[in-house]
């Protein structure tokens, strides 16, 4: 069995009982609700990442940061493959930012995962239409344990 692993910083934004999503275009989440961030770039702080992630996927900015935590998950990718996910989740207020188009490519060639920014009302988040990033934000009880999805479908 192979095991990949994937390390991402996240912005979790709640606003009126709504969340901040992403919609994914790819990847293990490919057509499930996210969380707006992504891997760090080489010599990125993890708050650098925090920033230009949520720059780069949503129509806002980074105004304050109250907590964080790191967490891990399992998602199975195929018969033969997992990830193993790891990822910190920043709590965070937001401001507008100055630009309002998310990006088809980032830097010319690579392409933008997302498909832009959708404040969705938590309790219409579930395991058919959400990452395990989003379920674990929705987790009413702090389990530290990594999450396992043997039976993940990938859209």
């Amino acid at each position: 069995m192979k095991i990949s692993e994937h390390f991402g910083v996240y912005g979790v934004c709640i606003r009126n009982n709504q969340l901040l999503c992403v919609k994914k275009h790819g990847g293990p989440y490919n057509g499930r609700y996210d969380l707006p961030g992504g891997s760090r770039k080489n010599g990125e702080s993890l708050l650098d990442t925090l920033y230009r992630e949520m720059s780069e996927e949503t129509s806002y900015q980074v105004s304050q940061i109250y907590d964080s935590a790191l967490y891990d998950s399992f998602v199975k990718i195929n018969e033969d493959e997992f990830n193993h996910h790891i990822f910190g989740l920043y709590k965070v207020e937001l401001e507008k930012a100055n630009h309002q188009a998310i990006e088809k490519y980032l830097n010319g060639n690579e392409a933008n995962d997302s498909l832009g920014e959708e404040w969705v009302e938590l309790n219409e988040l579930n395991k058919q239409n959400a990452s395990p990033l989003i379920l674990k934000v929705l987790a009413t009880s702090e389990d530290f344990q990594a999450k396992r999805y043997p039976d993940w479908e990938i859209y």
